[in-house]
């Protein structure tokens, strides 16, 4: 009876130790199984985060091919000012050639005029005859205007 008591007891015992260890595997296989969606959760977010990434490296490639692009519409455009400023001092130098060829021309048309207008004076003080009007010939023409 005694052998039987601790068979019983010891059957008891098995029991609440497979009861415990059932219970245990299922917590342990829901800790896995949380454990596992938690993995599952973590590569996703790593996945996100890698097309973001790709996404930022991406937009900073295009940012410094625009600077790229920016910059050298900028040496371009600085080369054209100067080929622009180079021609307008040219054409400055020209308007100076030109107003001074004027102002050479003017100062000798003054120097003739003034001759021409000598010479008119002096036919005023001469006596005119109306019958025979003395016009200036060539060759004192010639004499004023140089």
């Amino acid at each position: 009876a005694n052998a039987v008591g601790r068979l019983r007891t010891m059957e008891g015992d098995n029991n609440l130790l497979r009861e415990k260890i059932q219970f245990n595997a299922q917590q342990t296989a829901a800790e896995i199984e949380s454990r596992d969606q938690e993995i599952v959760d973590l590569k996703n977010m790593l996945k996100e985060l890698r097309g973001v990434i790709g996404v930022k490296d991406r937009n900073i490639a295009q940012a410094e091919l625009s600077v790229q692009q920016l910059t050298a519409r900028m040496e371009a455009d600085g080369k054209q000012l100067e080929r622009i400023q180079r021609d307008l001092d040219g054409a400055r130098q020209a308007l100076v050639d030109v107003n001074d060829k004027l102002a050479s021309e003017m100062a000798g048309n003054a120097g003739m005029l003034s001759s021409i207008l000598e010479l008119v004076d002096s036919y005023s003080r001469e006596p005119v005859s109306y019958t025979h009007l003395t016009l200036p010939t060539k060759r004192r023409m010639e004499k004023v205007v140089c």
